[in-house]
C-alpha cells in the first residue's frame, strides 16, 4: 500500500513537470528570453583608399639624378609611404621603359627610361598605370613593348594601351575590399594609335569611349576614365576635356582623373561624378618656373560603393628629379588652380 502510494505521486510530479515544460511561453517570457538572444550586428562596410598622381616622366634629368645618387627611388622616396599605404596607387607614366635605345639628352622629348627605373614605382606602392599618352611610342614597338612586358613582370597593371585597339580600350579591372575598380585611358594624339594588328594607344574616341564605360559598368563597381588632353602650361581645361569627360560621366563613369597640361587645373563636381582636368606633374624636371613643379595627388576614400572624402594632398618637385609634399605657399597655389576653398571635400 506504502509503495503504491509513492508509486502515484511520483507519476504525478513527472506529470506536473511535463505539463512546466510544454505548456505555451506567455509573451511577457518570450520577450525576456528574446532580450537575451543574441542578434548578430550588421557589418560596416569596409574603407577603401584611392590614390591618383599626375605626370611621371623617369628619363631626361630625373634619370641623370638617380644615376648621380646612384638611388633608383629617388624620386619617389619623399612621398612613397603614404602613396604605399593606399589600396590602390594610380599614375601617368610618361616615359617608356626601354633597355636599349639612347639616353634622352637635356631638352629633348623623346623619352627613354632605364629599366632600373621600375625600382620607384615598386617602392611607392604603384599599382597601376595609364600608358595612353603622347610618350608612350617615343622608343617604337620594341620600346613599347618591353614597357608592357616589365610592368607585367613587376605586377603592375596598365590601361590605355595593348598589342592591337580592341585590348586598349578594355578596362582593367583591380579589386579590392569585395569592390571592383575598372580604369580606362585615353589620350589625344591621333598617331601611334593601337589597330587590329598593331600596339599602340588608345585615342580620345568619345563613341567608343561610351562603349567601354557601359562594359565596364556592368563588370565592375566604380569605374575610372583617364584622360591625357589638354593644353599644355594652361591652368584651365579646353572644350575637348570638359566635353569628353562630362559624357564619360554620363556614360556611367564615377571619376575622370586628367593629366598631361604639366600643371594643376580645376576640379568639378558634375552630376554625380568627380573629374580632376590635370593633376599636373608629380615625378618631372620641369623647373623652368613654378608652376610645372607643383602638382597634386588625390586621395578619394570609399566606404563600400560609396565615396566619404575627396582629399587634395599638394606635391613639389626640387633638385629636378624628387616629389616632396608640398608647403603652405605650394598649397595655396594648387587650392587657386584646383578652384576649391579646402583641400578636403566631404561628400
Amino acid at each position: 500500500m506504502k509503495n503504491n502510494f509513492y508509486l502515484l505521486l511520483l507519476i504525478m510530479v513527472g506529470i506536473i513537470i511535463a505539463c512546466f515544460w510544454l505548456w505555451p511561453v506567455n509573451d511577457d517570457l518570450a520577450g525576456w528570453q528574446a532580450d537575451w538572444q543574441l542578434t548578430p550586428k550588421k557589418a560596416e562596410p569596409q574603407q577603401t583608399v584611392l590614390l591618383f598622381g599626375g605626370d611621371v616622366m623617369l628619363a631626361r634629368t630625373v634619370e641623370e639624378k638617380m644615376v648621380k645618387y646612384n638611388d633608383w627611388s629617388a624620386p619617389f622616396i619623399d612621398i612613397a609611404d603614404q602613396m604605399a599605404q593606399a589600396d590602390i596607387s594610380f599614375i601617368n607614366l610618361e616615359s617608356p621603359i626601354y633597355d636599349g635605345g639612347n639616353t634622352t639628352p637635356a631638352g629633348s622629348v623623346v623619352f627613354r627610361a632605364l629599366p632600373e627605373s621600375i625600382a620607384g614605382l615598386q617602392t611607392a606602392g604603384v599599382d597601376i598605370v595609364t600608358l595612353a599618352n603622347n610618350h608612350f611610342a617615343d622608343q617604337g614597338t620594341a620600346g613599347m613593348n618591353y614597357t608592357m612586358e616589365i610592368l607585367a613582370e613587376n605586377n603592375i597593371t596598365y590601361c590605355g594601351a595593348g598589342l592591337t585597339s580592341e585590348q586598349s580600350h578594355q578596362a582593367a579591372i583591380m579589386e579590392k575590399n569585395g569592390l571592383k575598380f575598372a580604369y580606362l585611358g585615353y589620350a589625344y594624339p591621333n598617331y601611334n594609335l593601337a589597330s587590329e594588328s598593331s600596339i599602340g594607344i588608345n585615342p580620345m574616341d568619345v563613341g567608343q569611349m561610351r562603349d567601354d564605360v557601359g562594359k565596364a559598368s556592368s563588370m565592375a563597381d566604380v569605374v575610372i576614365v583617364s584622360m591625357h588632353a589638354g593644353a599644355e602650361y594652361v591652368y584651365t581645361p579646353n572644350s575637348q576635356q570638359i566635353d569628353f569627360a562630362h559624357q564619360a560621366i554620363e556614360s556611367g563613369a564615377d571619376l575622370v582623373i586628367g593629366h598631361h597640361p604639366h600643371v594643376v587645373q580645376t576640379y568639378e563636381q558634375y552630376q554625380d561624378g568627380h573629374i580632376f582636368y590635370s593633376l599636373g606633374n608629380l615625378i618631372f624636371d620641369q623647373e623652368w618656373s613654378v608652376p610645372t613643379t607643383e602638382g597634386t595627388v588625390v586621395k578619394v576614400v570609399y566606404q563600400g560603393k560609396e565615396i566619404t572624402t575627396i582629399e587634395f594632398l599638394p606635391i613639389k618637385t626640387t633638385d629636378y628629379h624628387r616629389a616632396t609634399w608640398g608647403n603652405k605657399e605650394t598649397t595655396q597655389h594648387v587650392l587657386d588652380r584646383l578652384q576649391i576653398e579646402n583641400l578636403i571635400i566631404e561628400i
